[in-house]
């Protein structure tokens, strides 16, 4: 056996065996309050001179941080505000508004746009842009893009492929 007790070892213990016996079927009922008084007899284990140090040190790098890359509940509010908006207006997209709109709602809003006639040529004029900028995007810019990242992953594998064998055949010579 590589590993044998020394005797007077806690293993030779047979009260110690019979209290941590994995497959034991009735573990002691008194093992806790064993465990507890036999802790408290331990003195207790001071910190470290530089754990102080070392905690205050983090606090104020966590509140040095920016505001965007601290949890949400310490944004400030108008930031909460426009980041709410924000959510609930993507969600409202994303769900087509089923969730989040009701009639009443709906009724608001055709009110609201009705107030609003007046700059609905500017609205059709706008929307007559965004869609030849869509058209724009889709028969040129978006098959351009995709080609160069295309091409750039195939020369950056290239690259990697090249030095990996240049620094073979040198290392090969070493």
């Amino acid at each position: 056996m590589p590993w044998a007790p020394k005797p007077g070892h806690v293993d030779d213990c047979p009260r110690v065996q019979s209290r941590f016996r994995v497959n034991n079927p009735d573990p002691d009922p008194n093992l806790e309050a064993w465990a507890s008084a036999e802790l408290k007899k331990l003195p207790p284990v001071p910190a470290p001179a530089t754990l102080l140090p070392r905690v205050l040190q983090r606090l104020e790098a966590r509140a040095r941080r920016y505001w965007w890359l601290r949890v949400w509940w310490d944004w400030p509010l108008a930031a909460k505000v426009a980041s709410l908006m924000l959510s609930i207006a993507l969600a409202g997209s994303l769900g087509g508004g089923g969730l989040l709109v009701d009639e009443r709602v709906a009724a608001y809003a055709g009110d609201i746009t009705e107030r609003f006639t007046p700059l609905a040529g500017l609205w059709d004029i706008a929307t007559a842009l965004g869609r030849a900028a869509v058209q724009v995007w889709a028969a040129v810019a978006q098959p351009v893009i995709l080609t160069g990242l295309a091409l750039g992953t195939v020369l950056y594998l290239l690259c990697v492929g090249l030095g990996t064998a240049v620094v073979r055949s040198i290392w090969k010579r070493i």
